[in-house]
């Protein structure tokens, strides 16, 4: 079990705690880090951010994405720069004629 921390205001994802071995243990975890995210650059106070548990991590090359009512859906994650010049790369290549054989080997 993974509790996902957001913000209220934007339902901005922010923070995350996984499961310990006790209730007890996890409730603590999920306290220690809302208060940390308190004081870090994003501020506020406790009650300025809500929590949601999901079962488990997104899929790769997907992100959690928190709704109005705190409803939680997957979402495709944007590339990393990394992706995006392979992207470019693979476009140019292509363009110039190479197979996509070519271009992985």
């Amino acid at each position: 079990m993974i509790t996902l921390i957001y913000r209220k205001r934007d339902r901005l994802l922010v923070g995350t705690s996984h499961k310990r071995q006790t209730a007890e243990q996890t409730a603590a975890a999920v306290i220690t880090e809302i208060n940390n995210i308190c004081v870090s650059e994003l501020g506020g106070v406790p009650k300025d951010y809500g929590t949601v548990q999901v079962s488990d991590s997104p899929k790769p090359g997907f992100e959690y994405v928190i709704g109005e009512g705190g409803t939680v859906s997957e979402k495709r994650s944007d590339l990393t720069a990394a992706e995006k010049a392979y992207e470019s790369k693979s476009k140019k290549l292509r363009a110039l004629g190479l197979t996509q054989e070519e271009i992985d080997a």
